[in-house]
């Protein structure tokens, strides 16, 4: 009875009364009292309260021990508050309205992460698979339970997509904490300012929100939030840029190959795979291309150029560098790039923005693989 007291965590009175074995049905039958000097306190205002009754006994499925169904038993005490009325004490070892001890819903979600798989869990811990969804979402609950709303200055928001046929979810993560605050259903100007109005305690305190440059997103942040820049983020940038340098690679790859030149053949992912990443031979063969009279090659360097603007030291540094890119772009006459810089020139504030705070949606990313591998499974 002793190692079950413990195992258990009894306190405020509570003890094993009996344990008895069913060894042909394979169960442990556990059964709990308290003692009438027990410490017992209102569930409420935690002050400590006479018992009025005691609630017809209830049972909670716990840990098997040595293949035995083990279940607990307990008459739960009722409180007679002078402020709340009559309320039943809150036990210590199990959440209240469940029917499984602290330690069963912990194992149960342990191996829930483990198999991805909420019929797996259900077959291995005997339940069904509508109780693993039950303690999955009561596991949720406490996990935001003790969350604290505390000051976050930086945020980030992004779009996911969910579902095929462009169905896309707003995703709002706290850049410092590496965490995700919340997720919206859509990517509206509505659907973004609920989101950063559930997600966000203190408003007036956060400095920064980095972005794409979706214009709902910016629309929300300007209202919800008065005193924070919008800082687009350098990899969406990047990633523009990026499509610029490709679509001028295919333009020009259907021309020379009406020549029959066929130089720029499988070459797609040496314009937009960092140099330090090529293998030998991919450097070898870029090389050769970077040399030649191409136009690609003359878009993978301006867009190599514009990695310098985020190097800048200061915000007139940064304005004057994207000046003088965005004369060399139509300089160059790419029309593709030339679309790219009227989109940066528009959203020139977001991005001098980053000069000034240096936030990327870099943590948002990753935290994205995360959604992505639980929509896999």
């Amino acid at each position: 009875m002793q190692l079950y007291a413990r195992l258990l965590g009894l306190v405020d009175g509570w003890y094993v009364s009996g344990v008895e074995v069913e060894i042909d049905i394979l169960e442990v039958h556990v059964y709990l009292d308290h003692s009438p000097d027990g410490s017992m306190r209102c569930p409420k205002c935690d002050v400590a309260c006479p018992v009025y009754d005691h609630s017809p006994e209830r049972i909670w499925r716990d840990l098997d021990t040595h293949r035995c169904t083990t279940l607990i038993h307990a008459s739960l005490p009722r409180l007679s508050c002078g402020e709340h009325g009559v309320q039943t004490a809150k036990v210590p070892w199990s959440d209240p309205h469940s029917r499984y001890t602290r330690t069963f819903e912990s194992s149960a979600i342990k191996l829930l992460g483990l198999t991805k798989c909420q019929v797996r869990t259900a077959r291995f811990m005997g339940l069904t698979e509508r109780q693993v969804h039950t303690i999955m979402q009561r596991a949720v609950v406490r996990g935001l339970g003790r969350r604290q709303d505390v000051s976050i200055k930086k945020l980030g928001i992004d779009e996911k997509s969910f579902h095929r046929g462009h169905v896309y979810a707003s995703v709002l993560s706290d850049i410092g904490g590496k965490r995700i605050l919340d997720v919206q259903e859509g990517r509206t100007l509505e659907a973004s300012g609920e989101l950063i109005s559930r997600g966000v305690a203190f408003p007036l305190d956060v400095e920064c929100v980095s972005m794409d440059m979706w214009d709902p997103f910016a629309r929300a942040v300007s209202q919800t939030l008065p005193n924070a820049d919008i800082v687009h983020d350098r990899f969406h940038i990047a990633k523009y840029l990026n499509e610029a340098v490709d679509i001028t690679r295919r333009s020009e790859h259907g021309k020379l190959l009406r020549q029959g030149n066929w130089i720029l053949e499988k070459s797609r992912y040496l314009w937009t795979k960092n140099r330090e990443n090529h293998t030998a031979k991919q450097a070898d063969k870029f090389k050769s291309l970077v040399t030649a009279d191409l136009e690609t090659a003359k878009a993978w360097a301006l867009k190599e150029t514009f990695k310098g603007f985020f190097q800048s030291d200061t915000v007139a540094d940064a304005q004057q560098f994207l000046l003088d890119w965005v004369a060399e772009v139509q300089t160059s006459k790419n029309r593709y790039l030339a679309k790219v810089a009227k989109m940066l020139i528009a959203h020139q504030d977001g991005l001098l923005a980053y000069v000034k705070h240096r936030v990327t949606n870099a943590a948002a990313e990753s935290l994205n693989s995360m959604i992505q591998e639980i929509k896999t499974i």
